[in-house]
């Protein structure tokens, strides 16, 4: 057996304790959420199906499908359009007591756009 398979929860729990948070879903942290709601208002930015190539206290980088309503001709009547996108988390900042991203950067189609991350849970 290697190491790796003696390591108690309480380890892992310390280990994933250095590392930043994020609030992906307009709610509470979470280190390595599953998805991220991009638009707190209306839902209709989300990142879908996340899986992650590293994250470490500095940045995060990942991938997963960016859904999000057309909302044409408005918003109601919108489709929603799914997309493969890569994305990174950064600008770490100390928050009530905790580390967080702040900013996610996400890529598609050779574009890039930059997310403001909350701070705060709904």
């Amino acid at each position: 057996m290697t190491a790796a398979a003696f390591s108690t929860p309480a380890a892992g729990a310390a280990a994933t304790a250095s590392h930043p948070k994020v609030i992906s879903s307009c709610g509470a942290a979470h280190f390595k959420p599953k998805s991220f709601v991009l638009t707190c208002a209306d839902g209709y930015t989300q990142i879908k199906h996340v899986t992650y190539k590293s994250w470490t206290s500095s940045g995060a980088e990942g991938k997963g499908r960016y859904v999000y309503n057309t909302c044409h001709p408005y918003c109601a009547a919108g489709t929603f359009k799914h997309h493969p996108v890569t994305f990174s988390l950064g600008r770490v900042r100390h928050v009530h007591g905790q580390r967080l991203f702040t900013r996610m950067y996400v890529t598609y189609a050779g574009l890039t756009q930059t997310f403001q991350l909350p701070t705060s849970g709904s």
